[in-house]
């Protein structure tokens, strides 16, 4: 936790974000694979105004490294995901969902996290179930949706990880 950080998105990390967006190591997992610069930029304004969706960096050792971003959707609910932007720091996911768990339950309050997976995303389908996750129904050909909830959470390997890593969180 010490070399990784979340950092609120900033209005100079707007190209940077639509690049790493656009890359296949990150879009062939995504709902919608390529967008344009007029998408990216209404999503972006999003991101930066709106009190019900946000997002940050993620920094690892000071690199800027992906995005974490969540969207409240209902009175604790809300949609959260992340992407890593490059396959050298693959080997963080693991550590980096659960902080984003962490982020989500323990600093935000939020109760749920419903969202979708691609299905053919074996490895973070994995490490979902690891955290907690429960698979439901199909959202479309390609994803399915996926629920976690706080107590699920506290029950999971990833929390065990986080907790017996980092002491008393």
């Amino acid at each position: 936790m010490r070399s990784i950080k979340f950092c609120y998105l900033k209005k100079k990390d707007k190209l940077l974000v639509f690049k790493w967006r656009n890359s296949y190591f990150v879009n062939r997992f995504l709902l919608k694979k390529k967008i344009n610069l007029n998408e990216h930029n209404h999503w972006f304004l999003e991101k930066l105004k709106k009190n019900n969706s946000l997002a940050w960096i993620i920094f690892f050792n000071k690199e800027k490294i992906g995005l974490v971003q969540l969207e409240k959707l209902k009175n604790k609910t809300c949609n959260a995901g992340f992407y890593i932007s490059k396959k050298k720091y693959s080997y963080l996911t693991f550590l980096i969902i659960n902080l984003l768990h962490y982020k989500v339950f323990i600093e935000l309050g939020y109760k749920f996290i419903e969202s979708y997976i691609n299905i053919k995303n074996k490895k973070i389908r994995k490490l979902n179930k690891m955290s907690g996750y429960k698979e439901g129904k199909k959202k479309s050909r390609d994803f399915i949706n996926t629920r976690l909830t706080y107590s699920k959470w506290l029950k999971s390997l990833g929390y065990k990880y986080l907790k017996g890593n980092y002491g008393n969180i």
